[in-house]
């Protein structure tokens, strides 16, 4: 016991610390348990016949895929164009995006996925982003509950279910929680959009959209060079779409 407890202490520091892949730290983790026959070398494995292991890997690799293959911006770029310049209704919009992919890809993986188009859309708006972040947030969290893989504490409650047998409770289905979630969903939007103007403005003045470096870290979240370059006419990069 006193073996486990010092490896389970020496796995958060090493969360904690930062410096290596949390895979390499798990699969190292995993590793130590063998050696030290805390774990039956037989039973090292057996957190992958969890179906809530699965779901949760299931849902990373749908949002590193929708990430890498550049979706996000394209729906910035939608968002722009067909989204009206009042603060409140591109707030609700925001939030209700945000609060639908919760439900497949957790509240955390779906702010993330949502980071760069929210800061993207409150440089442009001009709208202060503590006033775009607290009602998306709640609508994140909420919106986890919407089906049972966006939730992972509803995963492992139903794993536990589905093996433990626990008399007189039954597991919980996809959409089990769905209708509850929506009513919460709906009361939160209600409740967002008669209290927008109370919501903390924490910038003292808006920051200026253009090409620098100081604005670019603001809205991708870390800095980078600039480079001007003349493209004469007729050129052949003139004829790509997107450029003009």
């Amino acid at each position: 016991m006193d073996l486990m407890l010092l490896i389970t202490v020496l796995m958060i520091i090493l969360l904690i610390w930062n410096y290596w892949r949390a895979d390499i730290i798990a699969l190292t983790i995993m590793a130590v348990l063998g050696i030290t026959q805390v774990l039956p070398v037989d039973k090292l494995f057996s957190g992958f016949s969890s179906t809530a292991v699965i779901a949760i890997i299931a849902a990373m690799i749908i949002g590193a895929g929708i990430e890498k293959a550049g979706v996000m911006q394209l729906f910035t770029t939608q968002l722009e164009r067909h989204t009206p310049n009042r603060p409140v209704i591109l707030t609700l919009i925001l939030s209700m995006l945000t609060a639908l992919m919760s439900g497949i890809l957790s509240s955390a993986g779906a702010i993330s996925l949502m980071m760069p188009t929210i800061n993207r859309l409150a440089v442009k708006r001009k709208i202060p982003k503590s006033r775009l972040l607290m009602p998306i947030g709640f609508c994140a969290i909420a919106g986890s509950t919407i089906t049972l893989v966006g939730s992972g504490s509803l995963l492992v409650f139903n794993d536990l279910l589905l093996h433990h047998h626990y008399s007189g409770l039954k597991s919980i289905n996809l959409f089990t929680l769905t209708p509850i979630s929506l009513v919460g969903l709906f009361a939160l939007f209600l409740s967002f959009l008669f209290l927008f103007r109370f919501l903390p403005n924490t910038e003292k003045s808006h920051i200026r959209y253009g090409a620098d470096s100081d604005q670019f870290r603001k809205i991708y979240g870390h800095g980078g060079h600039f480079f001007e370059v003349k493209v004469p006419k007729n050129h052949a990069l003139l004829s790509m779409d997107g450029i003009s």
